[in-house]
Formats: C-alpha cells, sequence, structure tokens
C-alpha cells in the first residue's frame, strides 16, 4: 500500500536509506584509497619549481632508457639554440 504523504510504496523509504549508506561506506573508501595520490598531486602542483624538475628528471631518464646516451642538463632560464 502506497504512502499517503508521498505516494511510494512501504518500505521504499527504508531501501533507499540502506542503499544510501552503502553507497556513502563506498564512496569513503574509495576516496580513502585515493587520498595519498591526491594529496601528492596536489603538493606537485601548488610547487612548479619541482615539477618542471621531475619533467626534467623524466625526460633524462627516457633518453637514457632509449640509448640516447645522458644529456648534458640545462640551465634553468637559459635558452638553447641549435645551430
Amino acid at each position: 500500500m502506497p504512502n499517503s504523504e508521498t505516494n511510494t510504496p512501504q518500505g521504499a523509504d527504508e531501501s533507499f536509506d540502506s542503499k544510501h549508506k552503502d553507497f556513502q561506506f563506498a564512496l569513503k573508501e574509495l576516496m580513502a584509497g585515493y587520498q595519498p595520490l591526491l594529496e601528492e598531486e596536489l603538493k606537485r602542483a601548488k610547487s612548479p619549481e619541482s615539477f618542471e624538475a621531475e619533467a626534467q628528471d623524466e625526460v633524462r631518464l627516457r633518453a637514457i632508457h632509449l640509448g640516447e646516451g645522458s644529456p648534458q642538463p640545462v640551465a634553468r632560464g637559459s635558452a638553447q639554440v641549435a645551430g
């Protein structure tokens, strides 16, 4: 028999509450799992200098991995012109 106030079947509210609690639990666990990664990304985003250094390290590692040897470090703020 429908609930006269909400026009929903009896028990639907209890079912919704149960599903809502399950969803909240799953969301909380998911966020807890990703929290360290998200905090690390936020820290990197707030520090452009460390992000730039990390990118340069990645370029060096890829060059070494591809057999191109170790590229010469580039001074920050200086531009190299190929000649």
